[in-house]
This record gives C-alpha cells, structure tokens and sequence, in this order.
C-alpha cells in the first residue's frame, strides 16, 4: 500500500488510529461508548450527556458550511501582510529564538513505563537509539515543534522508514501553522492549492484537505496554551483545537509600537535638521521668490547662494534654529523602553537576560529574572514532552515493539546537577554511612570508564605513595620505609621540613648530611662566642 502526502510515500501496512478519542454525536455532544456505559444510570443520562460542548453552542456562528472552524487568531484576522512583519521584528525573533533555542538544546531521555522492569528498560534504551541515530537536525526539529509558541499550533510531518529490523523515523518536513485547519469536531485538516490531486473540499480561506488516519499518524501536531472558547467571541472557537500562541498576544502591543515610529520617523523627518528661517526685504516679491528658491534646495545640501545688497546692510538672512532634542526622546523612550519592553516581557516574561538590567549592589533581580525565564523553559519543555510521547515516540514504540500494556515517555532533562554541589553532597552522604553509585557520579561529573592499560589518575595519596616506592627502587634501598604510613623517619630532616607531606627527592641523603654538617658548624660557632 503507497500513500503519497506531500512529497512521500511509505509502503508501510496500516497501523492503527493514532489515537483513542471520545466520539460526539451529531450535535457536536461528547458520546460514551458502550464499554464505559455505567449500567446504574437511566438511559437519558447515558445516552445523552447532560451538558453540551463550546463548540455546539457556538456552531450557528463561528463555522462555514462545510463544518470548518475559522481561523481564531486575531493578528490573523486582522492584517495577514502585517502579521509576517511582525514574526521577522528584532523585537520578537531575538527573545522568540531564546526561548525556543533555550528548549532545543536540552539533553532529553526516553524513559520506561516501570523502571524495575527490566525489558521495559531495555526497550526504552532502544528506542531512544532508533531515535537518536535517525532524527536528522534534532535541534531544528524541536524548534519547528515549538513554533507553536507563537502561532498557537505547529505540525510536522515525518515518514517512517525500514533501515534493517528497525522502524525509524526517516525525512521530517515542517508544515506552516496558518495552513491547519480544524472541523468542528477537531479534525485536523490542511488548506491546499488547485494542483492538489487528492480529495478537497471548500473551506472558509481555500480548498482544504480533511486528513486520512494514515496520513494523521505521519503528523506530529502541538499545541502552545489551549484555551476555552468565549461565547461572545465565535471566532474564538478555534482556540479549543489549535492553541492560542503569543502572536494573538503581543498584536496589539506591537501595532502601538509601529505606530509610535511612523510618528517618531515624521518628527526626525520635519524637525531632524532643524526649523530654516529665511529674511528677504520686505514687500520684494522678487526677493522673496529668490528666497523661496534657496530654502527648497536647502533640504540636501548644506551651501546656499544668498544675494546681498550693495549698501551694505544684510537684507537676506538665513538661521537654523535647533528643535530640542528631549521631545525626539519621548518617543524612543516609549518604543524601547515601553513598547519593545512589553513584547519581551510577553515572549520570554523579563528582559534581564536579553538586555542590559540596572540593579543595586547585592540585589537579587537578576536571579529573580532568571528564575521567570527558568519557569517558562520548564513549561514549554513540559508541553513539548507530553506531545512528543503521544504523538512519536509511543508510535514508533508501537512500531518496534507491537502493541503492550506499558508505553514509555519522553522527557527532558530539566535539571542538570552541578559538579561541585554533587560531589560536596556524596561526601557528606558517603560519611553518614551511605554509598553511591559511580556509574551515577561519572554520568555528573561527565567523567568515562577507563579503558583496560589505559593510564589513570588516582588520589594524590596514591600518587605519592607510588613515587616514594620507584625513588627508593631506584636508589637501591629496597622496600620504603615501615616506621609508619607517609611518616619519614627522624633522620630524614628535610620531609621533617616540609611537615612529612613532601616525597623524599633523589639526593635526600646528600642533602641531609649537608644539612646537619652546617648545623653543627653553627652550633660550634655560636658555643664560642661569649653569652
């Protein structure tokens, strides 16, 4: 079986729905199936729900005939030429990217069902194998997952392919999130052009391709802050299905801020070069033509030709006066600090980490910014996770593995612990009596298991202990020293020196009979002089 979607194919037999919904009846009410029929409750209440969807209230208002919800989105509704600009403003890519990059890089795991089995472990290390080494550009694909931020939803198509005994995700491709489209029951469908030759319809913006369940198990759809509709806003419908992302929020703010720069751009433009003030003699209407001339042609050259009479006196004059630069200030403050500020603080919920904070000596702002920007990391991260399992890796799960009464998980690494305060932990933990995995440390610590003849560094007393034993070795003096462990001996002045820590150097012998041969010579010569 071939089935062609968007530029692929796959000859992969039929898998399953992609999911196990609750049905609606055809008024748009949440049906129950027979298996979760309560048997207790009289057949009103069980066939037919005692309340009634959003969705169902709203339908005479907010949907086409064809049953297609519009779109909900209301810097969609309102300019679609100005909704692109405002996705490339510096305003909104540079904290938009942070936070999807900020997710992107994270480590992440697949994770069992039930760690203690030890098959559903071993599944889990698989899976995230298969994963692993056939998710191309991993980064990008998570970033195109969290594109959802800003348009409310985001889907990505990826086909599964056969590589050996596996079943691997093969070429993934991002669909744009203004061509989804949903039906009033939630169906996911897609707006296409003429030259599509599968089956269409027609929808509220275009022809529109309602998804087969073979081709919804190719989708990977997310979803960024679903919300209930307003019923006073039937528009509002959609956001039910598709998500509200930041795009809807920041609109408005963003709208202020362009309009406050065309008013900024008009005043540098009147008022930039200052307000030119001509004389010419009065009741000259010549004069005043020559005049006229010269302040037309004055807009982009800074010389200008000005007659002067023979008499002496300056009947033609020409001053700049210089507009006061605090009213120009004005509107940069409220684009930069006021307007571009609230677009950062809705993206990303402060600006301390994109931009340049004031704080006291000893403040915790800067730690409080971070922990916002920490909060919304671990929230989109959440979300992405919870979509990831549903929608790919239980599937190739499925895939690899059949149908079982376990299903792993996908999860981020949301806290790394820090080297130093792990280690001061253990030690505490290792001196109450406690033990500690070393499989577990070397993974913090990022230190790998040595190889077998590979050189290895040890404790400092180790060390020591080893390079007392090859000095003395090679001196011929044997086995080191008995009178106790890392204790020299009494005639070994120097280590008695340098407090016993110090190994003992290739010419210790030398330089301790120098040593007590200028102390006694000095204890001589002291004993000669009178007290």
């Amino acid at each position: 079986m071939y089935r062609f979607f968007f530029g692929y194919y796959t000859d992969m037999a039929k898998r399953g729905k992609h999911a196990i919904t609750q049905t609606r009846d055809n008024k748009g009410r949440f049906a129950q199936s027979d298996d979760t029929l309560d048997r207790s409750k009289s057949p009103e209440q069980v066939l037919q729900p005692p309340f009634a969807s959003v969705v169902e209230l709203q339908r005479s208002y907010m949907s086409h005939f064809t049953k297609v919800l519009r779109r909900s989105d209301m810097a969609l509704r309102q300019d679609r030429q100005l909704q692109r600009q405002m996705r490339r403003d510096p305003d909104v890519m540079s904290p938009l990217f942070q936070r999807q990059s900020a997710v992107a890089l994270l480590d992440w795991e697949i994770v069992p069902e039930d760690s203690t089995d030890e098959v559903q472990v071993e599944q889990a290390k698989e899976l995230q194998r298969i994963i692993q080494n056939n998710l191309t550009q991993p980064v990008e694909f998570f970033k195109s997952m969290l594109e959802a931020v800003w348009y409310g939803p985001s889907a990505i198509q990826i086909t599964p392919e056969v590589r050996g005994e596996d079943i691997v995700p093969g070429k993934w491709m991002p669909i744009h999130s203004d061509t989804l489209a949903f039906t009033e029951e939630g169906e996911l469908g897609l707006y296409v052009g003429r030259r599509y030759e599968g089956a269409w319809q027609q929808g509220p913006y275009g022809l529109l391709h309602i998804l087969e369940e073979e081709e919804r198990e190719q989708i990977i759809f997310h979803t960024h802050n679903t919300e209930g509709a307003d019923y006073e806003v039937a528009e509002e419908a959609g956001y039910v299905y598709s998500g509200r992302g930041l795009r809807d929020v920041v609109w408005f703010q963003w709208v202020m801020k362009q309009t406050a720069l065309q008013f900024y751009m008009t005043y540098v433009e009147r008022y930039g070069m200052g307000i030119r003030v001509g004389t010419y003699p009065d009741g000259n209407a010549s004069a005043q033509s020559v005049m006229q001339d010269v302040m037309e042609n004055l807009v982009g050259d800074v010389s200008v030709l000005i007659p002067k009479q023979s008499g002496g006196e300056d009947l033609y004059s020409l001053d700049i006066k210089e507009v006061n630069g605090n009213n120009a200030r004005i509107f940069a403050d409220l684009i930069e600090g006021y307007l571009a500020g609230q677009i950062k603080e809705l993206i990303i919920g402060q600006t301390a980490t994109t931009e340049a904070t004031a704080t006291g000596l000893g403040s915790s702002v800067g730690d409080q910014h971070a922990e916002t920007f920490r909060r919304i990391i671990q929230t989109d991260a959440i979300g992405l996770a919870n979509t990831l399992t549903e929608e790919f890796v239980r599937r190739y799960h499925k895939y690899n593995f059949g149908e079982t009464d376990y299903l792993p998980r996908f999860e981020f690494a949301l806290e790394k612990n820090d080297p130093r305060e792990f280690m001061e932990g253990v030690r505490s933990f290792v001196e109450l009596g406690g033990s500690v995995s070393q499989r577990q440390a070397r993974e913090i610590l990022g230190i790998t298991e040595p190889e077998e003849g590979e050189e290895v560094l040890s404790s400092q007393q180790d060390q020591q202990q080893a390079m007392q034993e090859e000095m003395m070795q090679q001196q011929g003096m044997g086995q080191p020293q008995q009178q106790g462990q890392g204790q020299p001996s009494q005639d070994d002045i120097m280590s008695q020196l340098f407090g016993g820590g110090m190994p003992k150097p290739p010419n210790a012998e030398k330089a301790d009979k120098a040593f007590k041969e200028f102390a006694k010579s000095l204890k001589k010569h002291n004993l000669g002089k009178k007290q």
